[in-house]
């Protein structure tokens, strides 16, 4: 913990400087590498993410669906915009409107 480092810098002053600098500067290598360390979970999480929508564009193109409508959807889930019973129900409308040889699997 970083914080530690810092009140034991502080604590050092008054008796050394050298001390206390030494505590103050492990408290900022800490701190660096606690704020990397989530960085790079955040970009892990970024890449995933879009990782997941490069995934459902290429199978939405495999599918004959326009990709960028698909993308706007999913964002639109994802930000609550749409909820996930309108999208059932917009699928059940588009399912029964379907020509009765057309069979669906």
């Amino acid at each position: 913990m970083p914080v530690i480092f810092f009140a034991l810098a502080g604590a050092f002053g008054a008796g050394g400087i050298g001390g206390s600098w030494y505590f103050w500067q492990l408290g900022q290598q800490e701190a660096a590498a606690r704020l990397a360390q989530r960085d790079a979970e955040f970009l892990t999480q970024a890449l995933q993410r879009e990782i997941d929508l490069a995934e459902l564009r290429r199978r939405a193109r495999a599918e004959g669906v326009d990709p960028d409508e698909v993308e706007r959807g999913y964002l639109a889930l994802k930000a609550g915009q749409v909820q996930p019973a309108e999208v059932l129900a917009a699928l059940s409308h588009f399912l029964n409107d379907l020509p009765p040889g057309l069979a669906v699997t």
